[in-house]
């Protein structure tokens, strides 16, 4: 059949086969072999560039990445519900409790000369105190020191994994189409290859019979031959082409997998910060609670030590007045008529 380049595949001419297909090499799989000369002495990865390349080298790296994502949203959403019922908790006993103490502390300032009223009032306005620190503590907890920006992270973060799980699925979507297409494209290509064979095969034993076909029918046959080289000429530069479009949308695909992994990393980076952040506030507002606490219980300590058991009686009795006619004497000391019938002494006294 005539001159053609042996180098050509089904013996077709260069002059039809794309420049930039030769030029091109691409594996069967469509990638693009860098050129491994120009590598320089080797450089120490940093974390982030490690855990990126990593997840860039497996297979199922972005659903691996987004399945973090998710638990770590879910964490955070389990730690917010745990921390807001603690704050409701602690709000509503510092708010009962403060509500005792300061009845508590009222009682214990209406006697006189009582043993360690002093100090159980001073416990008790340390424990008003204490309790308005929990409230104000939960409050803060509750907005800027840590529900709010915990929780506005995680919105962050739930979005971002929406689209970005949208997005790879529509970058997946248009590699499996690309796939498809060349898979078509290379069975048409083996098909026009068989077809041209055959083709081929048929003109050579027919220019073998020669002698015993006329011109006409070998005509005929080399007619069916050309077209056949046509169309798996055809069929090969489409499957060329599919293939290079096949290594292209890899190679995109591949750059938005890196740009996806990136987003995430950072992102999970962002979710951390926040997390850190939140938590320091959370310890170190407890702590803030309580650090004054031990001192303060440890003084009314010492404090009671010091008490001799008497005493108050003794002050008390120091303290009455002389000459208390008898009917003043039957209430209780302790009592609010007491106050009263002290009182009308003191008027009658000065009287």
């Amino acid at each position: 059949m005539g001159d053609v380049d042996s180098s050509s595949g089904l013996g077709i001419p260069l002059t039809r086969r794309s420049k930039s297909f030769d030029n091109l090499s691409v594996d069967p799989q469509g990638y693009v072999p860098g050129n491994r000369d120009l590598v320089g002495p080797e450089v120490p990865l940093s974390r982030e560039e490690e855990v990126d390349l990593t997840l860039q080298k497996n297979d199922s790296g972005v659903e691996s990445a987004l399945l973090y994502a998710k638990a770590l949203s879910k964490y955070i959403k389990d730690l917010l519900g745990c921390m807001e019922k603690r704050l409701a908790m602690d709000t509503e006993y510092a708010k009962s409790y403060a509500k005792m103490a300061e009845s508590a502390k009222t009682l214990a300032s209406q006697q006189d000369y009582m043993p360690f009223s002093d100090i159980y009032v001073s416990s008790f306005k340390n424990e008003i105190e204490y309790n308005q620190l929990l409230i104000q503590t939960a409050v803060a907890l509750q907005t800027n020191k840590f529900i709010q920006p915990l929780l506005a992270r995680k919105n962050e973060l739930d979005k971002l994994r929406k689209d970005i799980k949208e997005q790879w699925q529509r970058e997946q979507k248009k590699m499996q189409e690309v796939d498809t297409t060349l898979r078509k494209a290379r069975a048409l290509n083996d098909q026009r290859k068989e077809e041209y064979r055959k083709a081929q095969s048929s003109t050579n034993r027919s220019q073998e019979e020669q002698s015993n076909t006329g011109n006409k029918q070998l005509e005929k046959k080399r007619k069916l031959e050309e077209e056949a080289m046509q169309k798996a000429e055809e069929a090969q530069y489409h499957f060329q082409s599919c293939r290079a479009d096949a290594g292209i949308r890899r190679m995109d695909l591949a750059n938005a997998k890196s740009t996806i992994l990136t987003q995430i990393r950072e992102m999970i980076f962002q979710c951390d910060l926040t997390l850190k952040a939140v938590s320091v506030n959370w310890f170190q507002m407890q702590h803030m609670q309580i650090v004054s606490l031990p001192a303060h219980y440890q003084a009314l300590n010492e404090s009671a030590k010091l008490y001799e058991p008497g005493g108050c009686f003794a002050n008390f009795v120091r303290n009455l007045p002389k000459n208390l006619p008898k009917e003043h004497l039957q209430p209780d000391p302790f009592s609010e008529n007491f106050r009263a019938a002290m009182a009308t002494w003191y008027e009658w006294v000065d009287d």
